[in-house]
């Protein structure tokens, strides 16, 4: 009898081991596919932020949108709101916004006080961003990173790259690259300035860009559309990565880097990156058009290039990550060989998966009491 026992136990435990692998299995494919239909999600809540009155808290099932004409405020929070596919709007303390419509194709903000800085990884024909602020109207026209001032002064900054149409009353300025438009005695004027000239918020967002590129890698990965008949002929839209706990970006045309320099992968070439790395990356790229939409990698100037082997917490153009490397050090994972934030696990090889790094919200900057946690590398600095 006691043999009977065994022999059933152990059957039992077979069966449960094979179900534990099935459903880890399954999660990669089919865990990723939520997908945010409307502007108006909120990404992050570091510290207070209240929507119509009421504080952001964490919820462990999903995430807090802001209704149509819902009012965002922060005192000592942040917050970080997706808009059209591939752009965000992050907001720092003491600020708040009106979402006047939440319609991807026509997102319609109205800053009411502070600072707002909108990341624009890729605009899509079918979608128009518009910033109302006091008595300007501020139109995106390119990706690119805009800084709106409210308070103390009103301003409208465009970093490398981006290009925005202000009215003020009848007037209509044309606001581009590396270009401010500000209060003077005599109106409004468009100046110059140094684009090194950053402050709290932006160096926030940069972080925050990084890290949502690293959750696109996986996600596109797992999303549809992996064939290269597909891709080109879907919009690229959110995904949600369970890993990382955010949701990120996928495009399904070209290829797309953040104009913070972060790649984000369409699932086709996510694919590829996967079923060969060293394509992408490496001591020298032997694939040297892997890419369409002109982001092709070379071995000299490197679009995927930083210190060999590092250079993506999220793929960049150039320089090292601050994330650490993609390809495993001998510490495996994220972390690279010098076992930064994610040297628990390995997309490439390694140990437990991005989901190991227990130390990921101090790779990113030191995290503070954000909705999702230290791993959504809302950090302040």
């Amino acid at each position: 009898m006691m043999g009977r026992k065994g022999k059933r136990m152990n059957v039992n435990r077979s069966l449960l081991f094979l179900l534990a692998i099935a459903l880890l299995l399954a999660v990669p494919t089919y865990g990723q596919l939520a997908i945010s239909a409307k502007a108006g999600l909120i990404n992050v809540a570091d510290g207070e932020v209240y929507v119509d009155g009421k504080m952001v808290e964490h919820n462990p099932n999903g995430f807090t949108t802001i209704p149509k004409d819902g009012l965002l405020k922060t005192s000592e929070g942040r917050a970080e709101v997706l808009l059209t596919p591939g752009s965000f709007l992050r907001v720092s303390e003491y600020s708040s916004f009106r979402l006047l419509d939440n319609n991807t194709d026509n997102v319609s903000i109205d800053l009411l006080e502070g600072s707002a800085l909108v990341e624009v990884t890729e605009l899509l024909d079918e979608n128009q961003l518009t910033f109302r602020a006091v008595n300007q109207v501020v139109r995106v026209k390119k990706n690119g990173v805009y800084l709106i001032d409210i308070s103390p002064a009103p301003r409208v900054r465009v970093y490398d790259g981006g290009e925005a149409m202000v009215a003020i009353n009848d007037e209509i300025y044309l606001v581009k690259s590396n270009r401010e438009l500000v209060a003077s005695a005599g109106g409004w004027a468009v100046n110059r300035f140094d684009p090194n000239d950053t402050d709290a918020l932006y160096r926030w967002a940069k972080r925050r860009s990084e890290y949502i590129a690293m959750a696109n890698l996986s996600a596109a990965r797992s999303a549809p559309g992996r064939t290269a008949g597909m891709t080109g002929t879907m919009l690229g839209n959110w995904f949600f990565n369970p890993f990382f706990g955010t949701m990120t970006y996928v495009p399904w045309g070209a290829n797309v880097f953040s104009p913070f320099g972060w790649a984000f992968f369409n699932p086709y070439q996510a694919y590829r990156f996967y079923a060969n790395p060293w394509n992408y990356y490496g001591y020298g790229v032997r694939n040297p058009s892997p890419f369409r939409g002109g982001n092709t990698p070379t071995a000299s100037s490197g679009r995927w290039s930083g210190q060999a082997p590092a250079g993506i917490g999220g793929m960049q153009r150039s320089g090292s990550s601050s994330m650490g490397s993609i390809r495993t050090g001998p510490s495996g994972g994220f972390g690279g060989a010098s076992g930064g934030g994610y040297s628990g696990g390995g997309v490439i090889s390694g140990g437990g998966g991005p989901a190991a790094g227990a130390s990921s919200g101090a790779a990113a900057g030191g995290a503070r009491g954000s909705v999702g946690g230290g791993a959504r590398g809302g950090g302040r600095q």
